[in-house]
């Protein structure tokens, strides 16, 4: 159970840049914040983001923000509305965009972004607060449209010179917004062909689950076993009892992490289960056949599946004969300062320590070293400045120092 929850904790990890809660974003530690002036029509018992139910088919209202700036500078906010998606470890998500990978919304005019407009630009004054103001225009809708309002700056901006890239830090806070219509629809869920994902720390399960509804489906269970061909089951979500939240009309592969050791390549496997709202379930049963791309990637909480098929020995044999060489490679890059003393300096300058430099012989030449030494006194060969202005000279740097062995 622990290994099923780890597994999921990390999906969720790796999508939480792209998912923001709806609630009024928090100040601690960000240079502005921004909370909703509520509408005298908002929806009770909910303050901090808008929502707005109507017995109407369409809406043309104005909403409001105010934003402060937090700080002694002058701050510039982009303002950009942002639609909502479902993820695919499934939380609401949002973003400027109708698609992502792994996530859509199946009918564009669900995209609230396209119904929002006013001010692009904010400027602030230190300790300055201002009122932004922007016009919501929503022809004839069913259900519920949800997003929100994006603010987002720029916090940090310096070059790397040596390099020439330009590093910048974004504070982006978003504030739901939601719109409730009349509709006699209810809750649709359609479950689509599974297929295997190969993600950088896991191998998943893909099963694309669509909410083919205008309704905001919170706390949807899904339970499920996944069958091998020889029809014995591999895993399964058991007694853990996952909860997704969906937005309306939208659609999402959700990730199931293979939650087993052996993963066969060409092998038709089957999962069965349930997605379940309140009273209701959606059961399926699919078939999936796994294809591996050649992609190696190792997984979570140590669970590497071994991907059964056949070796190509001749790709086998490259990797060694490259590994051979780099360890070669690497040996010969070794340095070493033979040596009656135990005592030996940090750096060795080309330019300063000139008779000491040229006592500094490659590692592979030991063998034809014929001095008597007691100590091996290990390098590293840099270049490095010695001084502001300075051109970089070749360097030996100290690694460690090693006993010579008394029997030879």
């Amino acid at each position: 159970m622990i290994k099923k929850i780890t597994l999921f904790f990390c999906l969720c990890l790796m999508f939480f840049p792209f998912v923001s809660p709806v609630t009024e974003a928090s100040a601690n530690g960000q240079p502005f914040s921004v909370r909703p002036i509520l509408p005298v029509n908002q929806d009770k018992n909910i303050t901090n983001y808008i929502s707005i139910t109507t017995n109407k088919k369409e809406i043309s209202q104005e909403i409001q923000f105010i934003v402060t700036n937090k700080t002694n500078q002058p701050l510039k906010i982009k303002v950009h509305p942002v639609n909502a998606l479902t993820s695919p470890n499934g939380v609401i998500q949002y973003l400027p965009t109708l698609k992502e990978t792994n996530s859509e919304i199946i009918k564009n005019q669900y995209g609230l972004e396209q119904f929002i407009k006013g001010e692009n630009t904010l400027e602030l004054k230190p300790s300055e607060n201002k009122v932004v103001k922007l016009n919501v225009d929503i022809p004839e809708m069913n259900g519920t449209i949800l997003g929100g309002v994006g603010f987002q700056t720029i916090k940090e901006s310096k070059e790397d010179t040596e390099s020439q890239f330009s590093i910048t830090n974004e504070i982006n806070n978003i504030i739901g917004v939601q719109f409730n219509f009349p509709t006699k629809e209810r809750p649709n869920f359609i479950i689509g062909e599974p297929f295997i994902d190969s993600m950088p720390s896991l191998y998943a399960l893909r099963l694309p689950i669509t909410n083919n509804s205008p309704l905001l489906l919170k706390e949807t269970s899904l339970d499920y076993e996944v069958w091998d061909y020889k029809g014995e089951k591999v895993f399964g979500s058991d007694k853990i009892d996952f909860l997704f939240n969906f937005a309306p009309n939208t659609k999402a592969n959700i990730a199931i992490p293979w939650d087993n050791e052996v993963l066969s390549e060409g092998k038709t496997y089957k999962i069965t289960g349930q997605v379940k709202y309140q009273d209701k379930s959606y059961p399926f049963e699919k078939e999936f056949t796994f294809k591996n791309d050649g992609d190696k990637y190792s997984s979570v909480d140590n669970i590497v599946p071994v991907i059964e098929k056949n070796w190509n020995w001749l790709v086998v044999a490259i990797c060694i004969l490259l590994g051979l060489i780099l360890f070669i490679l690497w040996k010969r890059r070794k340095y070493v300062l033979p040596s009656t003393n135990a005592e030996c300096k940090e750096e060795i300058y080309s330019n300063e320590d000139k008779e000491l430099f040229i006592k500094v012989i490659p590692y592979r030449k030991l063998k034809n070293y014929e001095r008597d030494y007691s100590y091996l006194h290990f390098y590293r060969k840099i270049k490095k400045k010695q001084g502001i202005g300075t051109s970089r000279v070749e360097t030996y740097k100290f690694q460690k120092t090693e006993r010579k062995d008394k029997s030879n």
